[in-house]
């Protein structure tokens, strides 16, 4: 599943940011994506049950 995702979606698209951009794959930007938000959850969830 993973080599169809990364394989439809290897195309290069341009990030920008607010001084600077840069061109990545698609499916680099969807997991970098995936993977921040999954830590600010974890963030979250850590200071709710440490408070």
């Amino acid at each position: 599943f993973i080599i169809i995702f990364a394989a439809v979606n290897a195309e290069k698209v341009r990030v920008n940011f607010i001084f600077m951009h840069v061109e990545m794959p698609l499916v680099l930007v969807i997991l970098f994506s995936t993977l921040i938000g999954a830590l600010i959850m974890f963030g979250f969830s850590y200071f709710r049950k440490k408070s």
